[in-house]
């Protein structure tokens, strides 16, 4: 941490290096190196000046569709509803403030 951008990436790199020789196994591919104030993690968006997470364009489309697909066919199966209450949880975190009432249909 440093209030300085261009050693932020630096103390980084030196903690992530810190931690491959403790012995942790450090994803590179998937970490993030330069200052973010959002960054996306497990297909949420997480915004730290806002302090709001929201779902990521690709969550929002799965879900959509899923929804849609679910309309349209009759009758659905209990495994295709339980995977669709799923994803609906899921989304719980970003979507806190809209009331979602899924009660009903498990």
């Amino acid at each position: 941490m440093n209030k300085d951008e261009d050693i932020c990436p630096d103390n980084t790199k030196l903690m992530a290096d810190k931690l491959q020789s403790l012995g942790y196994l450090v994803n590179y591919k998937k970490s993030v190196f330069q200052p973010a104030q959002k960054i996306v993690f497990f297909g949420f968006i997480i915004d730290t000046v806002t302090f709001k997470v929201y779902l990521t364009d690709k969550k929002i489309s799965k879900l959509s569709n899923f929804a849609s697909k679910l309309l349209k066919k009759h009758p659905i199966t209990a495994r295709q509803l339980a995977s669709f209450i799923g994803l609906i949880v899921n989304a719980f975190y970003a979507i806190l403030e809209a009331p979602l009432h899924y009660r009903a249909l498990e």
